[in-house]
């Protein structure tokens, strides 16, 4: 399972507090001391832990992180009522536990943060849209100039849930909307050799930029998986913007989503994302009846 951070928290903030608990907890394994020491010990670490984490973490993150039927127990039991090494065993048994669960938190967490990290420039996040209404293909794709234009690298992070709108989109009657969604699946198929990525988009097949322009910045794509036991929010418009948000978190940095649709861009902004709303050439105003 993947411990997020909450809005506010950064991956990095999160991490730091994963860490600092996890010694303490490692420090509670290690000590020498009777079944009643240590259970005061662990029940402490455990009250200290939840206050820490707390507004870190989603109340489903922490329960996950701490909860279990042995804490439970250990809360309630008095040492008077048990032997010595029976209590001393469960508490082992808990804190052992515990030291598994945060570690693996830990070591998933610091992995995704790395990952962000590794890549020092603007991370975008494009809808259904922009592969079905964009002028220009895939391999071609040239987005709008302040995205693009420069030095900065890009890197297009896609959703899987976009990649099952557009594995829908192939069955749409529009003949231009079901060739353009079966042509940029075909194409991050065959781009993307491990499944997801990251790949750079080839610069020869982006076209050349005019004469005395700014050079084009270097594209990458790779594709945003669901964690583990993700569950989706049932308008994939709002699943996209809460994926954005946590790469955002987790990257401590902007992320920009990239729609046609307006209403898109509105609950971009509204989740504190980044949002570029494209726009198709305007038509002229029907004339009256």
């Amino acid at each position: 399972m993947t411990v997020a951070p909450t809005p506010g928290i950064t991956g990095t903030q999160l991490l730091a507090v994963l860490n600092q608990r996890l010694d303490a907890l490692s420090e509670v394994a290690s000590v020498t001391a009777t079944a009643a020491e240590l259970q005061l010990m662990y029940l402490s670490w455990l009250t200290k832990t939840a206050e820490a984490l707390r507004r870190k973490v989603a109340h489903s993150d922490l329960e996950w992180l701490l909860a279990s039927q042995s804490s439970w127990r250990l809360a309630s039991i008095s040492p008077d009522d048990w032997h010595p090494n029976a209590l001393l065993g469960l508490i082992r048994f808990e804190v052992d536990a515990r030291l598994d669960r945060f570690t693996a938190a830990r070591d998933q967490l610091e992995a995704e943060v790395a990952r962000w990290a590794s890549f020092a420039g603007r991370l975008v996040v494009p809808d259904s849209s922009v592969f079905i209404e964009h002028p220009t293909k895939l391999e071609y794709l040239e987005l709008a100039d302040d995205l693009q234009t420069g030095a900065t690298p890009l890197r297009l992070v896609v959703p899987i849930v976009v990649i099952d709108e557009l594995d829908g989109l192939k069955r749409d009657r529009r003949n231009h909307v079901r060739w353009r969604a079966g042509y940029t699946l075909a194409v991050l198929d065959r781009l993307l050799i491990d499944g997801i990525g990251p790949t750079r988009l080839p610069d020869a097949e982006r076209g050349a930029t005019e004469a005395g322009a700014l050079p084009r910045a270097e594209v990458t794509v790779e594709v945003l998986l669901d964690p583990p036991d993700h569950r989706r929010l049932p308008i994939n418009d709002d699943e996209i913007v809460d994926r954005a948000v946590a790469v955002q978190r987790l990257a401590g940095r902007a992320v920009t989503v990239v729609t046609y649709d307006t209403g898109q861009s509105m609950r971009a902004r509204a989740a504190g994302l980044t949002a570029v709303k494209l726009r198709i050439p305007d038509e002229d105003e029907p004339a009256e009846p």
